[in-house]
């Protein structure tokens, strides 16, 4: 995988007592800032869970308590539930306040970018080619792109 590297630079943050861990975009530098997980069961709400493919939310946070707007991205792949994805399951997501989703149709090396979630669905969602780069607000100087893959 070939992604863009990144100089971590942190901004001096509040310590709070809380145990949670908030990377706003203007914190986040660097992967390290990060918990990643590969298809982890994801709790939206006390009766909603999903199994994303990859989720990305601020490191601090222990998974089982990772909620919807505690997730930065999450990833989807996509070979034969392209449909489930992009609609129930995105919906679910933006309801849940999950800060944006990226479904890869595996077949046609898309993605569909989604951002701005809302009761009703995304304020965007935007096509991106195999050799456009993906990049997410919150680690900024980070790209992909699917074709280099």
């Amino acid at each position: 995988m070939k992604a863009r590297s990144c100089r971590c630079r942190r901004k001096p943050t509040s310590r709070s007592s809380s145990s949670r861990r908030s990377t706003s975009p203007s914190r986040a530098r660097c992967l390290s800032d990060f918990g990643l997980e590969w298809r982890p069961r994801s709790i939206l709400s006390t009766q909603t869970f999903v199994e994303p493919d990859l989720v990305v939310y601020p490191k601090g946070i222990k998974l089982e308590e990772v909620k919807g707007s505690d997730i930065l991205v999450a990833i989807e792949v996509a070979a034969t539930s392209l449909a489930y994805d992009r609609g129930l399951k995105a919906r679910l997501y933006a309801r849940h306040g999950v800060n944006e989703l990226w479904v890869i149709d595996a077949e046609r090396r898309r993605t569909f970018v989604h951002s701005g979630p809302e009761a009703a669905g995304w304020r965007t969602i935007v096509e991106r080619g195999r050799d456009e780069p993906l990049t997410f607000a919150a680690l900024p100087g980070f790209s992909i792109k699917l074709g280099a893959i």
